[in-house]
């Protein structure tokens, strides 16, 4: 089986440093079964890091754009075995030099030409016009003679695939153009050749946005329900999902890749791949929520994620493995697909546990300072309405009292004759308040 696999140096280095990050890594998960730490306190420089990434994927999104595949944009695309000496540059100057034959430059323009360096066993059948007419034969024998001639034998070996993908081309043009690359850099084994219109292409851009956008919304729907309405679950877990499709959108974008409708598999398969971590954690989470109830709900976050990131860690590492020997023995037709999901499932894994998570206490502390902020403002508002009906009685009772008429104290003279005692006079003082005033006769009068 060794036989098969000629690697590069290059890609034996490749999966020598893979193999070892992938044993780091499941060391480093296994400690946290032993040694809590405190993963939620390191919240800020995830977002950092994630905010970085972000930025560089968004700029690649706009200033490189995406590059639509055949599925969408429309083309034409031909996968062949070539010799396994022969370059990406020679079948592209083939290409040129075809083009520029046939007056055909615009459609032929920036070719994609893609090479699989893995060397495969194929069998190719040589070019052969096949027997000649036996019309003019004139007897049976030499019939039987024609064709019972043995085929052109079958001519094996090593091969590597070219992909070429071009603008649209017709049926023609793409079998003369197959047909001059062969004389140009010699045997050749068309494996597929296929053509989608552009207007198919635009089609299936819309039905994949669509698809993508049903795939959000339903998910924001199930969690929120899922986790008891509460809808700071649903929106955290939509939030990494953005953050890991930007992210393997932008890393295509980067490296080149084209997007086709294995990448659109590929990325509906992370979609669910990243929600299931993010279930598995705020599962925990609502779990310790009920069963610590005198922590913290950073403290139970925290707890939560060290409890399941060895788990988590762990499935990752044996996707990762298979998504490896995807990448390296599934040929060139599931390259771009191991791709995909590759730097998906590293994305997801990593959103779930550092990015979801803390936003989590992100939007519990959101939620308790706007709480705080309407608690500050009903009091504020109930201060202000019990000091303006104090002020109000306050200003009613000083306004009661100005309207009342005041009472003038009059000073009645006392009458008084000569004959009256000091007695008299004094008991006529004390009356002096009542309202009805008597004079000293009429008093003399009752003394007597």
């Amino acid at each position: 089986m060794l036989k098969y696999m000629n690697f590069t140096p290059l890609q034996i280095i490749g999966m020598l440093v893979f193999l070892a990050c992938m044993v780091g890594f499941i060391i480093w998960a296994t400690g946290f079964r032993k040694k809590q730490r405190d993963i939620i306190g390191y919240r800020n420089y995830f977002f950092i890091f994630s905010g970085i990434l972000f930025v560089i994927c968004i700029g690649a999104l706009i200033f490189r754009g995406i590059n639509w595949g055949l599925d969408f944009k429309g083309g034409t695309v031909i996968e062949m075995g070539i010799d396994p000496e022969i370059g990406i540059s020679q079948v592209r100057d083939a290409i040129q030099e075809f083009g520029v034959k046939n007056n055909i430059q615009k459609k032929l323009e920036n070719p994609k030409v893609q090479m699989e360096q893995i060397l495969q066993e194929r069998t190719i059948i040589p070019e052969s016009k096949g027997p000649e007419s036996i019309e003019d034969s004139s007897t049976p024998e030499s019939a039987e003679k024609v064709e019972s001639t043995p085929e052109t034998p079958l001519k094996s070996g090593k091969y590597k695939t070219c992909i070429i993908q071009t603008k649209h081309l017709n049926t023609n043009e793409s079998q003369d153009m197959i047909d001059f690359i062969g004389t140009k850099i010699g045997q050749i084994e068309v494996l597929k050749q296929e053509t989608v219109g552009p207007i198919i292409g635009k089609e299936l851009q819309k039905k994949a946005l669509l698809a993508l956008f049903i795939a959000l919304g339903l998910q924001l729907i199930y969690i929120t329900f899922r986790f008891g309405t509460k809808i700071r679950f649903g929106l955290a877990a939509d939030i990494a999902l953005i953050h890991d499709i930007i992210i393997m959108i932008g890393i295509y974008s980067l490296l080149g890749k084209s997007v086709d409708s294995s990448f659109l598999a590929a990325l509906l398969t992370i979609i669910g791949y990243s929600v299931m971590d993010s279930v598995v954690v705020f599962d925990r989470v609502r779990e310790n929520l009920d069963l610590m109830k005198g922590s913290t709900y950073k403290e139970t976050i925290n707890i939560s994620l060290n409890q399941t990131l060895t788990r988590t860690a762990l499935t990752s590492v044996t996707t990762i493995i298979t998504l490896f020997a995807l990448y390296y023995f599934g040929g060139a037709t599931l390259h771009n697909f191991a791709i995909a999901l590759l730097i998906g499932v590293v994305a997801g894994t990593y959103s779930s546990l550092f990015v979801a998570s803390p936003l989590l206490l992100l939007f519990d502390n959101m939620a308790k300072s706007n709480e705080k902020k309407r608690v500050e403002t009903r009091r504020k508002k109930l201060q202000d309405e019990a000091e303006e009906k104090n002020l109000q009685k306050t200003l009613a009772k000083v306004s009661g009292d100005s309207d009342k008429p005041k009472e003038k104290k009059k000073k009645e003279t006392i009458v008084t004759d000569d004959s009256s005692s000091p007695e008299e006079i004094e008991a006529a003082e004390e009356d002096e308040g009542k309202p009805k005033r008597r004079s000293a006769k009429s008093s003399r009068k009752r003394r007597r």
